[in-house]
């Protein structure tokens, strides 16, 4: 299984080699594959796209997916203004907190905090004996633990890194959250960079040295990640 990080930059700007075009991802298993989110142009045919929110960055170019792709929607407010937005593809309503089963995949929508008007999710998906979790856009995980438990990797919110932005947790405040639960994912990857993660390779550096226990690596739009 291959994940392809379309791309890695939140709504902020940064001035970081790499980090150029809204957060999004693409997961091929075998012949069948799975795009998070809709802000960048859709330039591949995608069997199923999942979408975790309604902020403008991550929806930007919904337009462009092909007409008949599947799209999943984890809250029925979605529906209506995705549809007025592309009515070529084909909408469907996913559960919150439900497995759903797609193919090779299991999808679980979960309830994040972001904002007070936004509803926002994350995505945990189980494929070919893996399990990761997607979570570009947080400012609290409260809540969530029992999603965060037993993963290979966590795609992490990493708009800042020591202080929260509003809407936006940062770094270290999600570390030092899972630190308090103990959980400890195998790999951690960040993305969603807004403009308190520049220099971007000292910042990492910084975060792992400030926990050990975990192996955090940072992302770049076009990065091919072997899960």
């Amino acid at each position: 299984m291959i994940l392809y990080i379309i791309g890695t930059k939140g709504f902020a700007p940064i001035k970081e080699s790499g980090v150029k075009k809204y957060t999004q991802c693409r997961i091929v298993s075998g012949k069948n594959n799975i795009t998070i989110d809709a802000g960048n142009v859709f330039k591949h045919p995608a069997n199923l796209v999942l979408i975790t929110h309604l902020d403008e960055s991550h929806l930007t170019n919904f337009h462009t997916v092909p007409k008949g792709t599947l799209v999943w929607a984890p809250h029925r407010s979605f529906i209506p203004i995705l549809r007025k937005m592309n009515p070529r593809v084909k909408l469907n309503l996913i559960r919150p907190s439900k497995t759903t089963k797609y193919k090779k995949f299991k999808i679980t929508p979960f309830r994040v905090l972001h904002n007070a008007r936004s509803k926002t999710y994350a995505f945990r998906i189980e494929a070919e004996n893996k399990k990761f979790v997607w979570a570009p856009d947080t400012s609290s995980f409260i809540g969530t633990s029992k999603y965060l438990k037993n993963l290979d990797y966590l795609f992490l919110d990493s708009s800042s890194l020591k202080k929260n932005r509003k809407k936006h947790q940062s770094l270290i405040n999600s570390l030092s959250w899972l630190k308090s639960q103990e959980i400890y994912p195998k790999k951690i990857f960040t993305i969603h960079y807004g403009i308190g993660m520049t220099p971007l390779k000292s910042k990492i550096k910084f975060a792992q040295k400030s926990f050990p226990g975990y192996n955090i690596n940072s992302t770049y739009d076009g990065k091919l990640i072997k899960l």
